[in-house]
Parts: structure tokens; sequence; C-alpha cells
């Protein structure tokens, strides 16, 4: 019978310990040697977690065959102290990034290649990592291979009574969000977020940060995207799985056009906004609605796009009237600055003659950011842009819009802003009718408009 000898220690890890090995047969002659023997770690032996955490990972591995994961060549789970036996591998990728050696982008390619078309197959066969990062990459002959499934799970399989409720996380700066938030609804778009981080390494040359990477590193523009798209917060925005990611890499590589439409990408985040969109979110200490942090996300992700596609004319008018107005609001009081130049370009986009139908989409982005955002500036231009909309199109439907926003703005703060663009801005005269003074105004908003000239009040706004 066939026993292997272990040797040097090579390295330990949460639950084993690794060895350098060699076999030999009944007569103790070697048989071969350049092998590594994984034992369960002594303390660990009688701790009924960790064993079925060992016997987890040598079963899905075994069932893993494939050149880029590690191959298990023996194993015994029933002996006193469980074991499974690998090739030996020279080094890992976390010893190759420290010591400089991926600054071959060709080969940084290749290499993440190999870890995509490893991972794909293991999601084909309902297998998740949950742990993907450099230390879990070993060179077996210069090639890679993904090894510990120990935090793997297995999607397909039925799950019991006896699964547990403390599932772990894996390390902090490779990990999807979601696996903190709730480890056991994580599915294969957490192995995508990971293998993003693991190119984002590859090609930025350091080490990364928890949650999204810094893609200003990351050159040229496909690959970028391709890395956003891996690394979004929200799972249902990545790709779906690594087949679904190693198709975009392909048309990558093939120099198709990687990325969604933005328009798309911009569908996917309104989506998710309304899926998560719930009618009680509790309050803050202050009173104020609390929104989850899903949604603070998500208006992160809206801006990067806009902010990324600045010059889309397309993106721009299309979609700024059709977010949900909760959404629009949101960008604005959380993301005021941001949200400063998102009017700005806005504006620019829609200069000149529009649609009817299109000035009433319009008038509402005006609108909900004159009465949502703080930025004194914002709110400045919504309301000059709206004067003008109406009076530029003699729209009525407009002309509306601003008469509510002028009856509501009774506190000071606002009726002052309010008189102070009335009195600025010419296109105000048109808004000098007897419809607008039917309801009370704020004294300050009225004697602004009996400051406006009464030649433009012929055309009416009626």
């Amino acid at each position: 019978m066939a026993s292997f000898r272990p040797s040097r220690l090579l390295g330990a890890g949460s639950f084993g310990e690794v060895f350098e090995c060699s076999e030999h047969d009944e007569h103790g002659t070697l048989v071969r040697d350049g092998l590594a023997i994984k034992y369960l770690a002594d303390e660990w032996l009688h701790d009924q977690h960790a064993c079925n955490r060992f016997r987890r990972e040598v079963r899905l591995t075994r069932g893993l065959e494939h050149p880029g994961i590690v191959p298990i060549l023996h194993s015994n789970l029933s002996a006193p102290r469980p074991y499974m036996v690998m090739p030996l591998a020279h080094g890992n990728l976390s010893e190759r990034l420290r010591m400089g050696h991926t600054s071959d982008r060709d080969g940084s390619l290749e290499l993440f290649a190999s870890l995509l078309h490893a991972m794909a197959h293991a999601h084909s066969r309902g297998v998740l990592h949950r742990d993907l990062k450099p230390d879990n990459v070993l060179l077996l002959d210069h090639r890679p291979v993904i090894c510990d499934f120990g935090m793997g799970k297995d999607l397909l399989a039925i799950p019991t009574a006896r699964t547990t409720t403390s599932e772990p996380i894996g390390s902090l700066a490779y990990v999807a969000p979601e696996q903190w938030s709730d480890p056991r609804s994580a599915s294969y778009p957490a192995d995508v977020f990971s293998l993003g981080k693991l190119l984002w390494e590859l090609l930025a040359n350091r080490a990364p940060r928890p949650w999204e990477p810094e893609l200003h590193y990351i050159d040229p523009p496909p690959l970028r995207d391709f890395i956003e798209r891996c690394t979004l917060t929200e799972p249902s925005l990545r790709y779906r799985d690594a087949k679904d990611g190693l198709d975009a890499w392909s048309a990558l590589a093939d120099g198709a056009e990687l990325s969604h439409h933005p328009l798309d990408e911009a569908r996917l985040l309104i989506e998710a906004w309304t899926r998560t969109q719930s009618p009680a979110q509790g309050r803050s200490q202050e009173g104020a609605p609390r929104q989850p942090r899903h949604h603070v996300d998500l208006i992160e992700q809206l801006d990067a796009l806009l902010r990324r596609h600045r010059h889309d004319e397309l993106l721009y008018y299309d979609l700024l009237p059709r977010l949900p107005e909760p959404m629009l609001a949101r960008y604005c009081t959380q993301l005021p600055a941001r949200f400063a130049d998102t009017l700005a370009a806005y504006a620019a986009h829609t200069e000149g003659e529009l649609p009817w139908e299109y000035c009433d989409e319009a008038a509402r982005v005006h609108a909900t950011a004159f009465e949502a955002c703080p930025d004194e500036s914002v709110r400045r231009r919504a309301l000059t842009e709206l004067l003008d909309l109406g009076q530029r199109h003699e729209r009525y439907a407009v002309a509306d819009v601003v008469r509510r926003l002028l009856w509501n703005a009774q506190d000071l703060p606002s009726a002052t802003l309010a008189a102070q663009v009335i009195e600025t801005t010419p296109q105000a005269a048109w808004y000098r009718h007897w419809n607008t003074f039917r309801r009370p105004l704020h004294p300050r908003v009225k004697a602004a408009f009996k400051r406006t000239p009464r030649r433009a009040a012929v055309s009416g706004a009626g």
C-alpha cells in the first residue's frame, strides 16, 4: 500500500498545513516525488466545522477536473489525520506579485484568461469558490491553477437542516460586498467580483483596497469597463457568472465592443433601484428617512456612469427624465456638487428647440432639482432653466410647474433665491401673468415680478 512521507513545511492556513512530500510503495521504495500533501491541522481534528470544511474542499476540488484547477491526486478523509495530495507548486501568484513579476501586460492578461476559464468551468458545475485571491492561485510549471476550495459552496446541492448559519466571507480586499452583508445568499457574481479585483491588481501592479477598485489606474478603456462591470456593488449588475464574463472577455480579445451601451447600464441601475425600493426604510436619528446602503451605492454608480459619458447627448437626453423621481431626488441630496455638473451637462445637451412633450419631462427634472437639492447653485440653475424652457417653447404646462414651485417657495431662503433668479432672468417676464398671482406668493417673489418688464406679459402663460 502506497504511503506519503512529508518533509519540509511549505505553509499553513486557517485549518490546514501543507508539506512537500514523496510517495513510496509498500516496500519503502520511492515511487515519485515533487508532491505536496495538505493535512487538517492537529488543533482542528476534533472541530466538526473544520473537518467539514476540509472534506468540502477535497470533494469539490476532486469533482472539478480542469487544467486551471489544482488536481487532487490522492486523498484519505477517514484517516486519523485527513489529507489530500497534489502536485508540488513552484510558488503562487501572491509571491509573483510581491516580486514584481507581473509587469508583462500580455502575460498578465493571459494568466487572467486562464483563471477566468477555470472559474467558468467551476460555475458550470455549480461550484462557487468564495475566496479567490493571489494566495489561492498556484503556479504549476508556470501555469496558474486555482486551489483552496475550502470556503467553496456547491450551489446545486440540496440544502439540509445541518446547514450552518455562520458562513465564511473571504479575504477583505477581494471579497464581494454581499458576502459581508448576507454571506449565505452570495452566488456566482461574488466570484466575478473577486476575479475583477485580481485583474485590477495584475494590471495596476499594486495591492487592492476593499470594495470597488480605483479604475483610473487602468488603460485602455475596454479593460477598465470590464473591471468596473465585474466589481459593481450591486451583484445583479455584474456579469452573471464567470462564463458570462468569459464571453465578454472573448469579445474584448476579438476587438469587439465590450461594455453595454450606457443606456443599457442605466436601465439596469434603475431596475435595481426599483426592485429594492421599500415604503418603510426607517428613520435616522434626525428624523429623515433612512436610505439603505444599497441605494447609496446605486447613486454612486449612476453618477459614475454619467461622468464617464459626459459628452453622450443621447444618454443625458434620455436618462435624466427617465429616472424615478425618488432616485433623482436622492441623487440631488446625496451628491449635490456632482449633480450640479450633471445638471449643467443636461442643460447643454437640451439647448435649442425640443418636442413639446419632452419639455414637460425636462421640466420635471429641473423642478425636482429645485425642490430636493440643498445646493443653492443647483437650485438657481434649475429655476433659471425652467424659466427659459417654458418661455422658449411657450409651453404652458411648464409654466404650471414654475407656478407651483413659486407658490410653494414660502420660506425666506427659497423666496429670496427665487426673487433673485426672476430679477436676473429676462425670460421671467413671460410668467408675469394673472394666473401666477391667483395664489399667494411670498412678498419677495411678488415684488421681483413687479420689477420685470410688462412688455413680455402680453403673450401670457395661461
